[in-house]
């Protein structure tokens, strides 16, 4: 895990009044996972992408 999310997690830890391996590395694997699902999927930009105006009738050849 990248050192910003230990120290997260250990911040949280000590917060919490949490202090032994078992909860620590649920709470790390919590924020990892955040971490990891805020980063989001990248949008594909592509000119032989077709969008929804296209798909509105039926499809291409509808």
């Amino acid at each position: 895990y990248p050192s910003e999310t230990v120290e997260a997690a250990s911040r949280e830890a000590l917060e919490k009044r949490t202090c032994n391996y078992k909860y620590f590395s649920i709470i790390l694997r919590q924020i990892a996972s955040k971490e990891a699902s805020s980063e989001g999927e990248k949008v594909v930009s592509n000119r032989n992408l077709r969008g929804a105006k296209t798909y509105a009738g039926g499809g291409l050849n509808a």
